[in-house]
């Protein structure tokens, strides 16, 4: 893993530049701010909204902003009065060049170092240094819209593999459509897909669209379970949803074999150690 003890080091500095371009504070529910593409539909997160000024410091986050509205400082709050997460912005001609984060604690430890790269104009390259690990990613455009994010990670940015590729795909009218995840082994071989974002069908309210997820949510289950092959008498039918850094939609059908109960290593209400179709 990466040392971060000498970004420490320049806490004081890298607060001090910051905080010195911020003409007003502006308090929101949530993170509200990332300077990466399609940053919060990937990660499925709702970004924050701007909440009324005399919030002030009890707000869950606030924003350091210049005259201009650029953020330069984020702060997060925590459950210990006065304490907060922190992080300090260094700001290039075409946006944001680095991010730096710090802990909540009086100790203000280091928690990670963003880097941004542009290319006329729009984000090409992002690196992250952190606690428990670094990334890389890699921005592709076509016709300066956003059609591919490459991601590698590892230990040190000396050591990075292939980690997950997301295609991107636009409608006619170009508004967002799909954000698909191809999972890669150290390798970059494919070994798994997940759609992060889906949009939804025009002229289809959100209680059709349940409607429609259901009937084939419920047509799903037999048909999987009619293509398996014969394996003998079942105890147990299980939904396992994906804990993980992203919730799984569909859940993933779970069937415990009744010959397995017997196998010392076996754990009979673990969805880990049955068998596993995807419901997709």
């Amino acid at each position: 893993m990466p040392d971060m003890k000498w970004l420490r080091a320049e806490y004081e500095s890298r607060k001090m530049n910051a905080e010195s371009h911020v003409a007003d504070w502006h308090p929101y529910s949530d993170e509200a701010f990332d300077p990466r593409p399609l940053y919060f539909e990937s990660h499925r997160y709702r970004r924050g909204r701007r909440l009324k000024s005399d919030i002030g410091a009890s707000a869950p986050y606030l924003y350091g902003v210049d005259g201009e509205g650029r953020i330069w400082v984020e702060q997060q709050a925590t459950v210990f009065r006065g304490q907060r997460y922190e992080t300090f912005w260094v700001r290039g001609p075409d946006g944001p060049q680095e991010a730096a984060g710090y802990h909540h604690t009086p100790d203000k430890a280091p928690i990670f170092l963003d880097r941004f790269s542009f290319a006329n104009g729009l984000l090409a390259g992002y690196e992250k240094q952190a606690q428990h690990g670094c990334q890389r990613s890699a921005y592709i455009y076509e016709r300066n819209r956003l059609v591919r994010i490459e991601h590698a990670t590892g230990p040190t940015l000396a050591d990075l593999k292939p980690f997950q590729i997301e295609d991107v795909t636009f409608d006619a009218l170009g508004r967002l459509e799909q954000i698909l995840c191809r999972q890669l082994d150290s390798d970059g071989r494919e070994i798994g897909t997940e759609v992060r974002f889906q949009a939804r069908p025009r002229n289809l309210s959100a209680k059709e669209l349940k409607l429609i997820f259901l009937e084939r949510f419920v047509a799903a289950v037999p048909a999987v379970i009619a293509a398996l092959p014969n394996i003998g008498a079942v105890y147990c039918l299980a939904l396992a949803y994906d804990p993980g850094q992203f919730t799984t939609l569909p859940p993933i059908l779970c069937l415990g074999l009744k010959e397995r109960l017997g196998d010392p290593s076996y754990e009979p209400w673990n969805p880990a150690t049955m068998v596993q179709r995807s419901l997709s």
